[in-house]
């Protein structure tokens, strides 16, 4: 079963899928841009929910899905996906949190596709986003 969902997220990273991956921690974010690029995805990384607005204006469209960290400083993640869930153009893009915090803490009324608790593990990850791009209204094109 997971060597099927595996290669499911081979696929759908061969459609170079991009991930937009938003966390203050450069190694972590640069790590897990590293891996996605490995799989076959494009990904545009940014420092902060601040950084990551500005990124996501200066596109023509949206990314097929965004990752971000659940605490991080300046914009919060909640106020992150609030921008994003408002804006016509990105509403329906799948959002993934990663956190070192316990999942109890993640607010039950943020509108998230996934949660990665840290530390992961690389399969889990591309299982994941693999299942939320699947289930994302832009997949089938």
């Amino acid at each position: 079963m997971e060597s099927q969902s595996l290669m499911e997220s081979q696929s759908l990273a061969q459609r170079r899928r991009t991930i937009l991956v938003i966390d203050d921690n450069r190694d972590l974010r640069e790590s897990v841009a590293e891996v996605l690029e490995l799989e076959g995805y494009r990904c545009w990384t940014a420092s902060s929910g601040e950084d990551a607005v500005k990124l996501l204006w200066a596109k023509p469209r949206p990314p097929d899905a965004i990752v971000l960290d659940l605490n991080m400083p300046g914009m919060s993640a909640a106020s992150f996906i609030t921008q994003v869930k408002g804006h016509a153009d990105w509403r329906r893009v799948p959002i993934g949190l990663m956190t070192g915090s316990q999942a109890s803490d993640i607010p039950l009324d943020l509108p998230i596709d996934l949660v990665l608790l840290k530390p992961f593990a690389v399969p889990h990850l591309l299982d994941l986003l693999a299942s939320a791009l699947r289930q994302s209204p832009e997949a089938t094109e």
